[in-house]
């Protein structure tokens, strides 16, 4: 009963990851001798693609150098681009920096097919170099594909030109969710090369710029995990950051307490603020409806019952009597004390719950206990209830009587029949026990079922309910 589920929703902000195979970092721009239109791309086998199947790709970040000319993202599937799956026309770029280019709508990703991602130029001037890209070397056949025709791709590599597309695609998990993937980028070595073309080549290069364009900045932690924190204390660290739940299954006393959630980032190593704060009241709930009897002085019988709601976690009980324990351990909904002294007793009974929290008090049951040359007096008249229930083949019924008078206690069945009359005539004050074994007044055994006892004295009138189960 006192454990505490803690769910939460991810943070916003960075929750994706950019795949390339760039440096990072432009080096130089490439575009036709004699001007034209052309398309670039960044190629995705299916073991390069495959950690991020079922993911969306949700933006494109490239390096445009020429404002004469028309940019249209794309994105494509199966080999050699056989299908354009996506296109965004772009009417506004800026040229000889990065343009991080949000799509219209996210593309999902699907590992057992090639993924490609780039863009298509139109209308490129003689003279120009439209496509940026790094100063290599050339991660040939991935990040440097190229098409002259629309239809047919070849590496850069293959035609003399060894270099990457400055071209990167933001990756996040299917509805936003985070990636737990965070592959290491793929390091560049920092050397300026010269790149000769042969004269026929159908390329032109604008001069070499040395890592003066770069990447900007921006936050591109990776999302590792939670910690959890209890009024203020680390109680746990999950080091999956699609685990969105925490079960404080230790257990817990009763009391208010507070919990907030903080995201945990690497690259660099960070951790969030704290979430919002969720506030919760553990409540143990005590048992209820305790009643003392003295039957055989100086022994009494106490009895109780369970609280009035689903009660989980519930481990044994524990007997007071004048505030002192008298009985650990108790698995029964009863407790016979033995060894109550003269006078006025007041009972108390908690549950214990797990790892040993313990409720309030049950209600007060007080008895008068005498020695055993004397009768115990009941302070109240009351009908106490029947024990066991349900029961097979009798039960006991126990009640009290304050003051002496004409008692009748009879039994009737679920149509409000008359079944049997236990007592009927003058008691004096003390407490009672009075079987019942199942059979009518004529003697025979009644069927299984719902039976009521009705007790009746003075202005007292009080009907409980019992189960007859064979």
């Amino acid at each position: 009963y006192n454990e505490v589920e803690l769910v939460w929703e991810q943070p916003g902000g960075i929750t994706g990851e950019w795949i390339h195979w760039d440096d990072g970092m432009n080096g130089q721009s490439i575009g036709l001798t004699s001007g034209g239109d052309f398309m670039v791309a960044s190629r995705w086998d299916p073991a390069a693609i495959g950690p991020y199947d079922g993911m969306e790709l949700t933006k494109v970040n490239f390096f445009p150098c020429c404002d004469q000319s028309s940019y249209t993202i794309k994105v494509w599937t199966g080999a050699n681009a056989a299908n354009l799956v996506y296109e965004q026309v772009l009417t506004t770029i800026v040229v000889d920096t990065w343009n991080e280019i949000t799509l219209d709508t996210p593309v999902v990703i699907n590992a057992a097919d090639e993924f490609w991602f780039g863009y298509a130029i139109v209308g490129q001037p003689a003279g120009t170099h439209p496509a940026g890209c790094d100063i290599g070397p050339a991660v040939a056949g991935y990040g440097d594909m190229i098409s002259m025709d629309g239809v047919t791709w070849d590496s850069l590599a293959g035609l003399g030109l060894d270099y990457n597309w400055n071209l990167q695609g933001y990756v996040v998990g299917s509805d936003g969710e985070a990636i737990a993937i965070n592959p290491t980028p793929r390091v560049q070595t920092s050397t300026v090369r010269t790149q000769r073309l042969s004269q026929n080549s159908p390329f032109s290069c604008s001069p070499f710029v040395k890592r003066v364009n770069e990447l900007p900045a921006r936050d591109s932690r990776s999302l590792s995990g939670y910690k959890v924190y209890r009024d203020g204390l680390e109680i746990e660290e999950i080091t999956d950051p699609l685990i969105l739940t925490y079960l404080d299954d230790e257990g817990l006393d009763a009391g208010d307490y507070e919990y907030y959630v903080t995201a945990i980032y690497t690259d660099p190593a960070g951790e969030s603020e704290a979430s919002n704060l969720a506030p919760i009241t553990i409540t143990l709930p005590a048992p209820v409806n305790a009643t003392a009897v003295c039957e055989n002085p100086p022994s009494v019988v106490v009895e109780w019952e369970l609280p009035p709601m689903p009660v989980r976690g519930l481990s044994h009980y524990k007997v007071y009597r004048d505030d002192v324990e008298i009985a650990d351990n108790v698995n029964n909904l009863f407790y016979i004390d033995t060894e109550a002294e003269a006078g006025e007793r007041t009972y108390n009974v908690t549950a214990v719950y797990d790892v040993g929290w313990e409720s309030e008090f049950s209600n007060d049951a007080v008895v008068i206990v005498v020695g055993t040359d004397g009768l115990s007096i009941p302070l109240i008249t009351e009908l106490t209830g029947n024990y066991p229930n349900p029961f097979n083949p009798e039960t006991n019924i126990s009640f009290s009587v304050k003051e002496a008078g004409k008692v009748t206690l009879e039994i009737y069945n679920i149509k409000g029949e008359k079944v049997r009359t236990l007592v009927k005539g003058h008691r004096e004050a003390a407490y009672y026990n009075v079987t019942w074994n199942g059979k009518d007044n004529s003697g025979k055994q009644v069927a299984s079922g719902v039976y009521f006892y009705k007790m009746k004295t003075g202005k007292y009138v009080s009907t409980k309910k019992m189960i007859l189960m064979k």
